[in-house]
Parts: C-alpha cells; structure tokens; sequence
C-alpha cells in the first residue's frame, strides 16, 4: 500500500481544553483505492482511523506519564475521542482539564507543614525534585498544599493541566508516527475485509 503523511492538527488551548485532530486524507488518496473502489474503501476508512485513533491516546498518555509525574489513570475522564463514522477520513481526541496544585506532581516533604526554604517539587521527572526555596507547605480545605508569598498574599503553587502537558511536541510526533503505521496496517485489513483487496 502506498503511503502519505499524517496531518495532525492541535488547537490552542483555551479554558483547559486541546483538539488534536488526525487527518488521514493524504494517506488514502495516496492509496488509489478512492478511485479504483470508492464504495468499498469508504466502508474500509472509518474502522481503520478509529483504530489509529485508539492508539494514539494510547500512546499520548503513555508517553506524557513518561514525561511527567503522572500516571496514566490520572487521565481519566479528561480524555474524549471524536470518533470517525460514515467513511471521514479524520478523528480527534479532545483533552479538558484545569491546572492543579503542584502537590498532586511529585513533592518532598508531602504532607507536614515545614518551615520556609526545605520545600522541593518537579512536574517533569527529568532532573528529578528541585528546591523551590521560597516555597512552604500550609493546611488547605482538609489537605496540604504548597504557597509561596506573593507581596504578603499566598499564592498557590500549580503544575501544567492534562491539555498542556499532552500538547508536548515530541509526545505528539512519537503518538503521530505510531497511529499512522497503525493505520496504514489497519486499512490494509479493512480494505481485505470488504473485498478491496485480494
């Protein structure tokens, strides 16, 4: 099967909320099938993109845990998947979620007020917890949470949402490159299921 570029397209977030829209057109003009069977590849096309698109959430969340100090159930409920049907050749996973304190990520000491200057904390597990000197941990709503003085206010400290941190742009290439060789084993399926193919 011949093959094509994947177009992925991924919106400015607004509100806590990314579109990451996979267009898989190029991929299938580029197979000729459009012309030499156009009733047939159209029952083909929306199982085998539904399919890719499975898997490029599965490898999003799979490589912003990597990343970041998350796990993979934490994503739940943030995640929507638009759904390809009556043969379109694009999907799109859809990310809502709002910032949240620095303290669900991967902080040290975690639950004891401590004294301000002896607070660390990372959102990327690359180079691991770093001091955040001006930092202190303080009770909030039944919990700890971590502040640092600003002009005589506290100001909570916040980490990326679900929607920035899935926007990272190797995950989105790695998750790009993955969904596509899925898909381009998949329509071949598809197209042999539907008679297409010998």
């Amino acid at each position: 099967m011949a093959g094509g570029s994947l177009s992925t397209t991924i919106d400015t977030i607004r509100s806590g909320v990314i579109d990451i829209n996979l267009d898989y057109s190029s991929i299938i003009k580029a197979s000729g099938f459009l012309q030499q069977a156009p009733d047939k590849i159209q029952k083909a096309i929306s199982p085998a993109i539904n399919r890719a698109l499975e898997h490029f959430k599965t490898i999003e969340l799979r490589e912003t845990a990597k990343k970041y100090y998350v796990k993979q159930k934490d994503f739940k409920g943030s995640i929507f998947l638009k759904w390809s049907s009556g043969g379109l050749m694009d999907a799109t996973l859809v990310a809502r979620g709002h910032r949240q304190p620095i303290t669900k990520f991967a902080v040290s000491p975690k639950k004891n007020p401590v004294k301000q200057g002896s607070f660390r904390g990372a959102v990327k597990r690359a180079g691991g917890l770093k001091p955040i000197p001006p930092a202190f941990l303080a009770p909030f709503r039944g919990d700890v949470r971590a502040f640092i003085n600003d002009g005589g206010r506290w100001r909570m400290l916040m980490s990326p949402s679900v929607p920035q941190m899935m926007k990272n742009k190797e995950t989105v290439a790695e998750a790009e490159k993955s969904s596509r060789e899925v898909f381009v084993r998949r329509l071949e399926h598809e197209l042999k299921r539907v008679g297409a193919l010998p």
